[in-house]
């Protein structure tokens, strides 16, 4: 009986085919675990572009929350002047009606 390896040597083209055979099913696992990793790499686009849509909302509305707390500021900022502003107008107002009594415009 000769031994398995011997056999190989004694016929080149049966070791051929064995690596053959190993090469087809090795590429036919690249190929299955290919297909997984770009159903992955899919699920993962997907939600990449999710999470990027909803850093771009949150960011303009933070962006209008900004504009809307100037515009708050602005108004707290009337509201508080509002006496001055009364009060600056009101003097005017005496002012002109004196000089008026006083040349007799009125």
């Amino acid at each position: 009986m000769v031994p398995r390896f011997a056999l190989l040597y004694l016929l080149p083209g049966k070791e051929l085919a064995v690596s053959q055979g190993m090469a087809r099913r090795k590429n036919g696992e690249i190929k299955v675990l290919e297909k997984s990793c770009t159903a992955q790499e899919k699920v993962l686009q997907a939600e990449s572009g999710f999470c990027k849509d909803s850093i771009e909302v949150h960011q303009n509305e933070f962006k209008k929350l900004e504009m809307i707390q100037l515009g708050m500021i602005k108004i707290i900022y009337s509201v508080k002047n509002l006496g001055t502003t009364i009060d600056n107008f009101s003097k005017r107002a005496a002012i002109v009606a004196k000089v008026r009594l006083q040349s007799g415009s009125i």
